[in-house]
């Protein structure tokens, strides 16, 4: 449902859970980004509502990927949390319908300054950097959200959010972790991923263009999903894919949030079905 431009109504039929975790990310060749505005159960669905915008922030209709889970199903590693106090003075804790760890451990959020965070996600801990897969949205802000640095075997991630100008604002923003997992926290599909840091490197086509190859995924389906990582303003992701005999080929695309143009970042692809 699109009551606007640029915002959709995104229902998933029988997920009535309170609490979960939604992200979403722009599909295609432009650089138009998408963000939450919010989640919550209705009567029998899960109402995802979601913003898209140009890179100059002004509302742009645009395709986009939306996922949406809650806890997790097999023997992986999966976390997930909403940090929606983006100026809290104090370390916090998200409320328990907010947060879920497969360790049993609990999330906190601490803001380090304008738009920076650091956050525990416990079920990273001891976890190999290029072993751990991450989602992070903005929420209710028009903004980009990623991790600022390769991830932490500490189990604290580092978090930057900023504006379509490329400068730090603090917002809100939801974020999840996987390993040895899908990005939803399931092991009965197939799923992968990569990143920039991994052995098999993506292939640069062109300033901020990139060709990911993922070997043994067999399917032309399922869901994909890019972002960006690292202390840059850079924000990226999927343009397309498809499939060739048995491996998958994912195109990603890279903007800076400050000039707009294409640019070269570090970048992380996952997907599932």
């Amino acid at each position: 449902m699109r009551p606007n431009v640029g915002v959709y109504l995104v229902m998933f039929d029988g997920i009535t859970a309170s609490g979960g975790v939604a992200h979403v990310t722009a599909y295609g060749g432009t650089s138009t980004f998408c963000v939450i505005g919010n989640w919550a159960p209705q009567l029998a669905v899960q109402v995802i509502e979601v913003h898209c915008s140009d890179a100059d922030g002004n509302p742009r209709d645009a395709r986009f990927v939306v996922n949406f889970a809650e806890r997790s199903d097999g023997n992986g590693r999966f976390s997930y949390l909403l940090a929606n106090d983006p100026v809290a003075t104090e370390r916090y804790e998200p409320q328990s319908t907010d947060r879920y760890d497969s360790t049993d451990g609990e999330a906190w959020i601490a803001r380090q300054a304008e738009g920076r965070y650091d956050v525990y996600v416990p079920g990273s801990a001891g976890i190999a950097p290029e072993e751990q897969f991450y989602q992070v949205t903005a929420v209710a802000n028009i903004a980009h959200c990623k991790l600022s640095a390769l991830p932490s075997t500490s189990g604290v991630q580092h978090v930057a959010c900023r504006n379509t100008r490329g400068e730090f604002t603090d917002s809100a923003f939801s974020l999840s972790f996987s390993w040895n997992t899908s990005f939803l926290g399931r092991t009965d599909r197939r799923y992968g991923h990569q990143s920039t840091a991994s052995v098999r490197k993506p292939r640069w086509l062109e300033r901020g263009q990139y060709e990911v190859r993922m070997p043994g995924i067999g399917a032309d389906s399922g869901q994909v999903v890019a972002s960006a990582i690292g202390p840059s303003d850079a924000y990226c992701h999927v343009q397309r894919w498809g499939m060739l005999d048995a491996d998958m080929f994912v195109f990603v695309g890279c903007w800076s949030a400050a000039t707009h143009e294409p640019v070269d970042a570090e970048f992380t692809v996952g997907v599932t079905w």
